[in-house]
């Protein structure tokens, strides 16, 4: 499937998608948060950010917050959702030329995302690039789509290390938590 293509499927699909998917991403940041933590110093993005169910998830958390989408009806959604006492800062932005320089975040989650991307190592190599040096890289990726053997060759070929891999029987992703090492470029 093209980008223009899935930008149109979910601009159509804004209006509902909490509806459907927000439990189900929800079980995904309970795993993840089971094994990582946010301190209120961090700066964190979250690519395919859509809606904001993870800016949702944290809304308690007093980090710095970054979302990228390129589905602008799901970020006036999300606009719209944001009260005063929350600041986010939200990009419509394609993840394959992310507008960051190097070594930006401390943690980047791409939550169910790379099943849509034309090109996952690109998009992949951006990540490690903008993410800081011992910082982390949190994905999940659809078991569907990515079987485990397909996810241990793409993060290899990208060079990014997973430090933990969840593949929870009742979680339809797998999640894989890395911590970025350096740069490849």
């Amino acid at each position: 499937m093209n980008k223009k293509t899935i930008q149109s499927r979910y601009n159509e699909t804004a209006e509902f998608y909490d509806r459907r998917y927000k439990k189900i991403q929800r079980g995904k940041y309970q795993l993840i948060f089971q094994n990582i933590s946010i301190n209120s110093t961090q700066k964190i993005l979250d690519i395919g950010c859509g809606t904001g169910n993870l800016f949702s998830f944290l809304r308690k958390n007093k980090c710095i917050k970054y979302g990228i989408d390129f589905s602008i009806n799901s970020l006036k959604k999300l606009q719209k959702s944001i009260d005063r006492t929350r600041i986010i800062h939200i990009i419509c932005a394609d993840i394959e030329y992310l507008p960051f320089k190097a070594s930006q975040f401390d943690f980047i989650f791409a939550i169910t995302i790379l099943q849509n991307l034309t090109d996952p190592k690109k998009s992949l190599r951006e990540l490690k690039n903008i993410c800081k040096i011992n910082g982390f890289e949190i994905l999940s990726l659809l078991k569907k789509k990515f079987p485990l053997e397909h996810i241990e060759t793409l993060l290899n070929e990208v060079q990014i290390r997973p430090l933990k891999i969840i593949n929870d029987e009742l979680c339809e992703d797998i999640i894989v938590i890395c911590q970025n090492e350096g740069s490849i470029r």
